[in-house]
């Protein structure tokens, strides 16, 4: 199965416009990497496929983050080609995280050589604010969007034009002792991000709940959806109790500041 023309420039009007989003809106800066496996599933006929994609490379962004400008793996990219090469090649879910891995740690060295080229654009409007040229310094900051706009294209349409055999090809040059580290790291990474994520919750207050929802996955075998559920359900019912709470706090502290002595 190959990609159509339609599919190719969708997607790279769609990693653009997410790319830009990223970088300045930041509308939609939370679930770019599952949306991106949703979207790239949609163009491609397997949204499903493309989801669990997605939602699994979103869990590994949890332990990682670009503080101070810090180049990290690009899972966004990971998810957008891995759905595509999965889908074009039929080899499912598996493979393609496989791939994904190593793209979204490609993808990194490319944000690197990105940022560097940035500064030259950088440089020459800062030039022009030295010589009080404002329109041209705003084109030159304009310019300096090119770079990242090429970076997620160049790479989506090396891999729909010339076929996801050159992903493989790329993997095979890889050695089998960095693939493994690769395939390790992305199997811990979802853990690392969910215990980071636990560390800055209330956990404490809420272990009750974390035995439940361990039970019923580990035990009852629930569904995650049913899970989910189940959690909405409990947050509700604490959200009602809290509030209850507050009113009667409010409504006591109201009739006891007033005494007869006062009426």
């Amino acid at each position: 199965m190959e990609a159509n023309a339609l599919q190719i420039i969708l997607l790279c009007i769609y990693v653009v416009i997410q790319g830009y989003d990223m970088m300045n809106t930041q509308i939609l800066v939370y679930g770019y990497v599952v949306s991106a496996g949703l979207f790239t599933g949609l163009i491609f006929g397997d949204p499903l496929l493309g989801l669990t994609i997605g939602g699994t490379l979103q869990l590994m962004t949890l332990g990682v983050g670009a503080y101070g400008g810090a180049s990290v793996p690009d899972y966004t990219m990971g998810a957008i080609i891995g759905t595509a090469v999965a889908v074009l090649t039929g080899k499912g879910m598996d493979y393609g995280l496989t791939v994904a891995i190593p793209v979204s740690l490609l993808m990194m060295q490319l944000d690197i050589l990105v940022r560097t080229i940035s500064v030259w654009f950088a440089h020459k409007a800062e030039k022009c604010v030295d010589e009080g040229n404002y329109p041209k310094m705003a084109l030159w900051i304009r310019c300096g969007w090119i770079p990242w706009a090429l970076k997620p294209v160049i790479p989506v349409v090396l891999v729909l034009t010339v076929g996801a055999d050159l992903v493989q090809k790329v993997l095979d040059i890889l050695p089998d002792w960095l693939m493994g580290g690769m395939n390790t790291a992305g199997g811990l990474l979802p853990a690392v991000g969910i215990a980071i994520l636990l560390r800055y919750m209330n956990t404490k207050n809420y272990i009750a709940y974390m035995i439940v929802g361990f039970v019923l996955f580990a035990y009852l075998s629930v569904p995650m959806l049913g899970i989910a559920l189940f959690g909405i359900a409990a947050g509700l019912i604490n959200y009602k109790k809290a509030q209850e709470q507050q009113i009667q706090v409010a409504g006591a502290a109201s009739t006891g500041g007033i005494d007869d002595d006062e009426l």
